[in-house]
């Protein structure tokens, strides 16, 4: 089990408060089970005093996981009931395994992530901030040496993970030495400069998942050749972009020698020509997975990508149907460019997922992909088609076909990681 996994394994099916009122003796259980009492949530509905001084005191000393929900609003309604509350969870704040705080507005005269923030949390691993808005900010805090944090300034010898979105990747960031999974979520339009950029994601040399979203460095021109950016150790990388640019601009502006998943979120037709028209296959080499995520592409430009990410051993677009994508007729060779190409396309293919459209065409397409590929001496394993629960089909496929796997929600990622991070929305479809 990872550290990540310890405290990201999603919603309990019982609560604890459940469990200690079902009758006298699992009552005993619960209250006698400190592990169970480690999850605190604060918001300005259900966060009493009491509840969370409970919370704490059942806890014993078990690491807290905190989880923290305000808007403005909460704040200015309920200040007087939450400062105690924040008072108290602060003073634990060496217990702190993980912190998700979300805050649409960090006030002034009462902050929420500045107060957090000057605790002591030798112990956090895991750190999502979410901030839309800084009633004060200090505009040259936006760019500041990486090595001079905005917050937990005594350390954070542990911190695995951070999600910063919004205003936290500018006012907000933590101590980054350790960290393995960063997500950089730009909400905002305040970019930051190129060399920030930079030494946030080299700041770590332990640093193997990146996911990043929105344009981050603005209209600035993305680095290429000997001054792209090195990641040695990165091996999942995700992009979403807004202009288009960021997409080929950072592809091209990192050398990640490892890397084997890549994740692309709203992609246009053209964005990454710049990619097809720079990259060469060996800058791609140990590249397995790929993932699509809410667009398509024509067959003239999966040519390209077949070209250029030509070790892929698993694909995956959950937005396109296996009948309709262009892709699956390149991998049968059904092209006007089949002639021009010099290799099998991903010869070592072996996991496809589309979404179930129309179950006859589905049916078809598979059935004509399986056999052209053994024709060709390139089985294909495995072909995943997602589903809604609610939507099973008619027809059973998978028992007609071993081959064929239903599933019914989203990869996680980082990818073959099994805990829940429930923060991690943008990405979601």
């Amino acid at each position: 089990m990872t550290d990540e996994e310890q405290f990201r394994r999603g919603p309990r099916s019982v609560s604890e408060i459940t469990l200690s009122h079902i009758c006298s003796l699992l009552r005993d259980v619960a209250l006698s089970t400190p592990s169970l009492w480690t999850s605190i949530h604060i918001d300005a509905a259900s966060s009493s005093l009491g509840r969370v001084t409970e919370y704490v005191k059942r806890s014993g000393a078990c690491p807290l996981d905190l989880r923290i929900e305000l808007v403005e609003a909460d704040m200015r309604s309920a200040e007087r009931e939450l400062d105690p509350v924040f008072d108290l969870v602060v003073g634990h704040s060496l217990r702190w395994r993980s912190l998700s705080a979300e805050c649409l507005r960090e006030r002034s005269d009462r902050p929420i992530i500045a107060r957090i923030g000057d605790s002591p949390a030798k112990a956090l691993q895991h750190l999502s901030l979410d901030v839309e808005d800084v009633e004060q900010a200090d505009a040259s805090a936006i760019d500041r040496e990486i090595g001079f944090p905005h917050i937990f300034k005594e350390g954070t010898p542990n911190l695995k993970f951070v999600r910063l979105r919004g205003l936290a990747i500018q006012l907000f960031r933590p101590p980054l030495d350790a960290v393995t999974t960063l997500h950089l979520e730009q909400t905002r339009r305040v970019p930051i400069a190129l060399s920030t950029f930079q030494a946030i994601v080299t700041r770590s040399s332990s640093l193997a998942h990146l996911s990043v979203h929105g344009d981050i460095i603005g209209n600035t021109p993305w680095p290429r050749d000997n001054n792209a950016i090195h990641l040695p150790g990165l091996v999942s990388l995700r992009i979403c972009g807004e202009s288009g640019n960021i997409y080929s601009g950072l592809l091209l502006g990192i050398r990640a020698p490892l890397l084997e998943s890549l994740t692309l979120k709203d992609v246009q037709e053209h964005d990454l020509d710049p990619l097809w028209d720079s990259a060469s296959p060996a800058q791609f080499i140990n590249l397995r997975q790929l993932v699509f995520t809410n667009f398509e592409l024509s067959s003239s430009t999966y040519k390209r990508l077949l070209d250029t990410f030509q070790e892929v051993t698993s694909f995956s677009a959950v937005r396109s149907s296996i009948s309709e994508s262009p892709l699956v007729k390149a991998l049968m060779r059904e092209t006007p460019w089949e002639s021009d190409s010099h290799h099998m396309p991903w010869p070592n293919l072996t996991i496809l997922a589309f979404s179930l459209g129309d179950e006859e065409s589905d049916e078809e397409a598979i059935q004509e992909l399986l056999e052209m590929r053994e024709e060709q001496g390139l089985p294909l394993p495995k072909i995943r088609l997602r589903v809604d629960a609610e939507e099973m089909p008619e027809e059973n496929f998978e028992d007609d076909n071993d081959r064929i796997e239903l599933f019914f929600q989203d990869e996680t990622w980082p990818p073959n990681s099994n805990y829940v991070d429930d923060d991690d929305v943008l990405f979601s479809l």
